[in-house]
């Protein structure tokens, strides 16, 4: 919900500007019972979570995970990894 708020925060317009959203499941629980969930979001969160993609993007451009031998190894792309010899 959070990346959503983000991506409307960037739209530019007040009126799309969003601070609490609701969920509404589709498909009952055990019983039969449908769900909603409120979530209430914070400008921190958003700042959050926008300072957070600043920083995946600035590594991915700079390539860091191809010279991260510990990430590589937690990871599905450790063969690129060793079929590049980096």
């Amino acid at each position: 919900m959070v990346f959503y708020a983000l991506l409307l925060s960037l739209y530019d317009d007040e009126r799309y500007l969003c601070r609490e959203s609701t969920l509404s499941f589709v498909e009952g629980d055990a019983k039969g019972v449908l769900h909603e969930e409120q979530f209430t979001i914070t400008d921190e969160e958003i700042e959050s979570l926008k300072q957070e993609l600043l920083i995946a993007v600035a590594e991915i451009v700079a390539g860091k995970f191809l010279v991260d031998r510990e990430l590589a190894e937690k990871s599905t792309y450790a063969q690129l990894i060793r079929l590049l010899n980096i």
